[in-house]
């Protein structure tokens, strides 16, 4: 994408204006001090004060929330020249990208500045340090969740849970999932843990197959190659024991089974790692 700083970032306030839904995913990216123009950092911080509050984004109540400062005409300029909101993350990384740069110019202005001035060498070195860590922890730190974005992450998930369940996944196991309240939470860590030969692979398999009807599933063994994964897969699906599909002799009606389930099995969306 060959478009320069000041147009990515209009290009965001733009997608906002399109779609409100990509806000989310731009303010992992940026922050209003990564836009160059007052004007699109005033609209984008009023667009994230209208959303925290729950309250619709667009046009009209930009204008109301930035007290009828900035004009519809600006607003409607901005739509028209970014083509779709679908765009609106590659935007915001060139507009990160920019503002990266515009604080290491700085940067190289001041230590020229200072060293012109015949600054101790050692203190013009620890100021640019300091600075330069700066500027890489405005990335770092948009890793890290306050209070307030802590609790909004709460409701969204309970919105999810409550329009039909979808804030977590069931395993296909009735039993567990009433245990677990539901099923596994999204994005939620789970160790499953037993003795040696107890069948947890087995198990994890079987999960991993129930959730990859509804969607992508990658699944990762250090301790089992694709034909022992694929064998342990066969195996539940056709009752034939995956010890006897590796290295048994199998009965043509068996073959014909394992043949038939394993037709059904790769057409689901499940991977592994080679």
């Amino acid at each position: 994408m060959t478009i320069d700083a000041l147009e990515a970032e209009s290009c965001v306030i733009g997608a906002i204006l399109l779609d409100a839904a990509c806000l989310p995913e731009v303010a992992e990216l940026l922050s209003g001090e990564d836009f160059a123009l007052e004007t699109n950092r005033r609209l984008f911080r009023a667009a994230l004060a209208l959303d925290r509050r729950g309250e619709p984004v667009d046009p009209a109540t930009l204008r109301a929330e930035t007290r009828g400062e900035i004009s519809d005409a600006y607003m409607l300029e901005l739509m028209d020249r970014t083509a779709t909101a679908a765009n609106a993350a590659q935007y915001a990384r060139l507009t990160r990208q920019a503002s990266m740069r515009r604080g290491l110019r700085a940067l190289a202005d001041t230590i020229a500045e200072q060293t012109q001035m015949m600054e101790p060498p050692r203190d013009v070195i620890a100021a640019a340090q300091r600075e330069l860590e700066r500027i890489e922890a405005q990335d770092t730190a948009r890793e890290l969740a306050t209070s307030e974005e802590m609790m909004l992450a709460f409701y969204e998930h309970r919105a999810l849970v409550d329009k039909g369940g979808r804030g977590f996944v069931p395993t296909g196991f009735r039993p567990l999932d009433r245990l677990l309240g539901g099923g596994l939470l999204n994005s939620g860590l789970y160790v499953l843990a037993a003795r040696p030969g107890m069948g947890k692979t087995t198990f994890a398999l079987n999960v991993a197959e129930h959730v990859a009807k509804d969607g992508p599933v990658l699944f990762v063994s250090l301790e089992m190659d694709l034909e022992q994964i694929a064998a342990k897969r066969l195996g539940r699906a056709a009752g034939i024991s995956s010890s006897a599909l590796m290295m048994g002799t199998l009965t043509e009606e068996e073959r014909g089974r394992a043949a038939e389930h394993a037709a059904k099995l790769a057409k689901v969306t499940l991977t592994a790692n080679r």
